[in-house]
């Protein structure tokens, strides 16, 4: 899904629990929270002024994910009394008030001495496979000094395995050169060339020749992980044994 740093506005994010996040251009306390944005004009900060208590939870949640392999994003957390702020992550029924989130990534305390102090990079916070949806969580320290700040989210997305058969291109060689030219995901390097079949139930197999799959078996060459992308799957499910596909 890219990135964002909430210019034109919350590219989907959604505000839940207590609902202390704010989009804003600055934090309206004098003595705690970010001066400015880190990109752009705008972000998102946590208001922990009065009704806000300390102790209170809110939880900036991003919208549906998928194929994401990593998340970074920019942060504030100037004021002496700063709570903390935590990125969690849930791979399934994520919208439901029993879901349950992982935590990955956590700060606790001030983390700038001054408002106009620079802000900081998480740096690549990975995100467990089948990540459906992640959230930041906002933990307020006493009241009107714990403006915690989120901006420029960016998104890293899972890298497409380069997968394809030699049964679609007659010999190895020119399967390894379509893959080579067809990998923009992995640089151009070719991750693997496969012999496939389908099952009776027209369930996907992948058999590496070089064991690049590390999901898979190689005794009994059935690919068990989640299936990857392969530009001649089409192929294979239209042979008579795939019939079921």
């Amino acid at each position: 899904m890219g990135s964002c740093t909430f210019e034109v506005g919350s590219c989907g994010w959604a505000v839940t629990g207590s609902r202390y996040w704010r989009r804003g251009t600055s934090t309206p306390s004098s003595s705690t929270g970010a001066a400015r944005a880190a990109d752009g004009t705008w972000f998102y900060f946590l208001e922990t002024s009065s009704p806000s208590r300390a102790g209170t939870v809110s939880y900036l949640v991003s919208p549906a994910l998928a194929s994401v392999r990593s998340v970074s994003f920019k942060y504030h957390m100037h004021g002496k009394s700063m709570g903390t702020l935590s990125v969690e992550a849930c791979l399934t029924n994520c919208v439901s008030s029993s879901a349950k989130w992982r935590l990955l990534w956590t700060k606790r305390g001030q983390q700038q001495p001054y408002q106009s102090s620079t802000w900081r990079l998480s740096g690549a916070v990975a995100l467990p496979a089948g990540t459906k949806r992640m959230r930041f969580r906002g933990l307020a320290g006493s009241p009107s000094t714990s403006d915690m700040s989120i901006d420029t989210i960016a998104f890293q997305a899972r890298a497409r395995y380069c997968a394809v058969t030699i049964q679609a291109f007659g010999t190895k060689a020119a399967a390894e050169i379509y893959c080579a030219r067809n990998s923009p995901a992995n640089n151009g390097k070719c991750t693997g060339v496969y012999d496939e079949k389908c099952d009776s139930k027209g369930v996907f197999y992948a058999c590496a020749d070089k064991g690049a799959f590390p999901e898979s078996s190689e005794n009994s060459c059935v690919y068990t992980g989640t299936l990857p992308v392969l530009p001649v799957i089409a192929d294979c499910c239209a042979r008579p044994t795939c019939a079921a596909c």
